[in-house]
């Protein structure tokens, strides 16, 4: 009876050590990401998130981030190159915790698609700290213990033709308690699209692609309908939500409008990305196959 009291005192010891150990940041303290993105830590062969450990029924929290650009405006787009205000907020649902904590990445690649990350932050608040983890990815967190629910970090936009940028974000709701018994997480992903510069209507018309597929959804064969002015050999290819490619190919585009068959028979039911890189552009659509 003594050893299973004298273990029981160990696991609980234990538990709150490891607890403790995670309050200045998940990146900061273990180097591992838990935003549930394509790439982060897994668990039990599933990625790993705050709401792996901290799922209590007494205090439930959501998530909230807001975007905004050097005129206090919220975006939903980004222009290449500028700089913009992120401010996080885990919000309670249920219960009153006591303390805050989170944790974001930024991937360009589509939502769940896996992805270099964009580890361009700046300008963390007090609470707010960038951190690098042994993924080699960089995360904005919490910087230590707080009461505050609200975190706010700058982030600037990747070069031109790096398509979607996809944000990770996880947050906890905590009762201080120094373990996870009674903590609350939530997780949301936010997807947004690089936009349109306007350089002039004729580069524009010059460089613009105008991409289709149909019949979309597809069953067995689908038509890649690419609208183009200049010629060029380009490649497709088509990814998985995992990120995987599940098929490639290359192709000449004589200019104009040009429509190329493409046998989709032999991949599973789901949906799929269609990725295009022709002359200087970049762009992708996405596939439901049935």
């Amino acid at each position: 009876m003594k050893f299973k009291i004298i273990y029981t005192v160990f696991v609980l010891l234990a538990t709150s050590i490891l607890f403790i150990s995670n309050q200045s940041g998940r990146a900061f303290d273990k180097g591992q990401g838990n935003t549930g993105a394509p790439g982060d830590e897994l668990n039990n062969g599933s990625l790993r998130t705050c709401q792996t450990c901290h799922t209590s029924a007494n205090i439930q929290v959501g998530m909230s981030l807001d975007i905004m650009d050097d005129s206090n405006q919220l975006v939903t787009e980004y222009i290449p190159g500028d700089t913009y205000s992120f401010k996080v907020r885990v919000n309670a649902t249920v219960g009153t915790p006591i303390e805050y904590g989170f944790q974001m990445l930024a991937l360009a690649a589509p939502l769940d698609v896996d992805g270099p990350d964009v580890p361009t932050w700046t300008n963390p608040s007090d609470n707010t700290r960038i951190a690098g983890a042994l993924n080699g990815r960089t995360y904005a967190e919490h910087k230590g213990v707080t009461t505050n629910n609200e975190f706010s970090v700058d982030w600037v936009a990747p070069d031109e033709n790096s398509g979607t940028v996809t944000f990770y974000l996880c947050g906890i709701g905590a009762n201080a308690s120094n373990s996870n018994s009674g903590d609350g997480a939530g997780c949301i992903k936010v997807e947004m699209d690089e936009a349109a510069v306007i350089v002039g209507t004729e580069e524009v018309a010059a460089n613009a692609v105008d991409l289709k597929l149909f019949p979309n959804p597809v069953q067995t064969t689908t038509n890649l309908q690419i609208d183009h002015q200049a010629a060029g050999r380009g490649q497709w290819q088509i990814v998985d939500l995992t990120g995987a490619v599940v098929a490639t190919g290359t192709l000449f585009h004589p200019g104009g409008e040009q429509i190329i068959p493409l046998e989709l028979a032999h991949l599973a039911q789901g949906v799929y990305y269609l990725k295009l890189q022709l002359n200087d552009a970049n762009v992708a659509t996405s596939i439901i196959k049935l």
